[in-house]
């Protein structure tokens, strides 16, 4: 959620800049309003950080002196295939995320003939539905599991990710462009809500951590973080305003696939995690 107001603001900023400074100030001065902006947001965040404290749950190994000495060869040697599933898991979030949240105003620039104000729009479109549905969806994979909320999402961003880009890619009706990112938005959430939960409850205290750490964030970096490239990229090669949608509806289906053969207890960990 907070990633998504993050994009939110920054959209917001850009807009009122670009609409209100020249082309020279911008390339000046102006790209730099950001930053600055930013820092003493970063300075409470890191400040949070340092001062938060582990949980009862995982201060009690170290107080019994049974800390893993080596965590990352035990979270690999012993929870490889849960980190492969995490890893899988984690493909339409991390590739929608940066797809259609990060990347898609410059996606808007470069293949549409919206103004400022209406790239916003349809950006704040698909923003505001996510972080709404966030809290939706985590309630309701609560209610009726991680699993079945992930895979319905991930299977419903395989159906309608490539019509959806067509409707905005053709920049003819914003109000059907905005309908098809907020769809977009919401299913992401779907996507992204239970997903850290589900990840959790793989692995014990010990090596959870550690394993969740490694199966995430290489899935991120490996597909997510280098979406904007390759939706770039493929636009290049197929000439086609639309392919970035195939590399996402590939990644959701890996997803897909990833959640139905991953024969996981996710109630295993379920009790300790409610200890921490």
């Amino acid at each position: 959620m907070l990633s998504a107001t993050g994009l939110l603001f920054g959209a917001l900023l850009l807009t009122i800049l670009t609409s209100n400074l020249s082309e020279d100030a911008m390339n000046s001065w102006g790209w730099r309003v950001p930053f600055l902006i930013a820092l003493p947001l970063g300075a409470i965040g890191l400040y949070l950080r340092l001062k938060i404290e582990d949980t009862p749950m995982f201060k009690a190994p170290v107080s019994a002196a049974e800390a893993d000495p080596t965590p990352l060869r035990s979270s690999i040697g012993e929870q490889f295939k849960w980190i492969a599933v995490a890893f899988g898991a984690t493909l339409t979030y991390g590739v929608g995320f940066h797809t259609v949240m990060s990347y898609m105003p410059t996606h808007l620039k470069k293949v549409t003939d919206f103004g400022a104000g209406e790239m916003f729009v349809v950006t704040a479109a698909i923003l505001l539905p996510h972080i709404a549905a966030l809290p939706l969806c985590g309630s309701l994979s609560d209610r009726i599991g991680r699993k079945p909320v992930l895979i319905a999402a991930s299977a419903a961003l395989v159906v309608v990710t490539y019509p959806a880009f067509v409707l905005i890619s053709e920049g003819r009706n914003m109000f059907v462009a905005i309908l098809a990112g907020a769809v977009m938005g919401a299913l992401i959430a779907g996507a992204a809500a239970p997903l850290f939960a589900y990840m959790a409850e793989m692995f014990p205290t010990r090596l959870r951590t550690r394993s969740v750490s490694i199966g995430y964030n290489a899935s991120v970096m490996i597909f997510g973080g280098t979406a904007p490239f390759i939706s770039t990229f493929l636009i290049d090669r197929t000439g086609s305003n639309v392919a970035p949608s195939f590399y996402l509806v590939a990644a959701a289906a890996g997803a897909v696939l990833t959640l139905f053969l991953a024969r996981t207890n996710e109630t295993g960990h379920r009790d300790s995690l409610r200890q921490t």
